[in-house]
C-alpha cells in the first residue's frame, strides 16, 4: 500500500513541478514514471496475496479471486 501511495505522491509532485516550470514534458515524464511505479506496486501486492493464500503455481492465474479480495478490502468487507 505504501508503494501505491508513493506513486500517487510522485504524480502530485510532478504535476506541481510541471505547473511551476510550465513544462508539458515534466508532466508527461512524471505521469509515465508514476504509472510504472503503480504497476510495480500492483504486481507486488498480487504476488504477496498469492504467497499469503498459497496460490502460487496454479495452471491458470487466480486473478478473479485476487480482484474479489481487493474489492472486498476497498469496500471494507474484510
Amino acid at each position: 500500500m505504501l508503494f501505491l501511495a508513493g506513486a500517487e505522491g510522485l504524480l502530485v509532485f510532478c504535476a506541481a513541478w510541471a505547473i511551476w516550470t510550465r513544462s508539458w514534458a515534466t508532466l508527461l515524464g512524471g505521469t509515465l514514471l508514476s504509472i510504472v511505479v503503480g504497476a510495480m506496486a500492483l504486481v507486488a501486492r498480487y504476488r504477496a496475496w498469492q504467497i499469503q493464500n498459497g496460490r502460487m503455481f496454479e495452471r491458470q492465474a487466480p486473478l478473479g479471486a485476487y480482484l474479489r479480495w481487493e474489492l472486498a478490502g476497498l469496500l471494507g468487507r474484510r
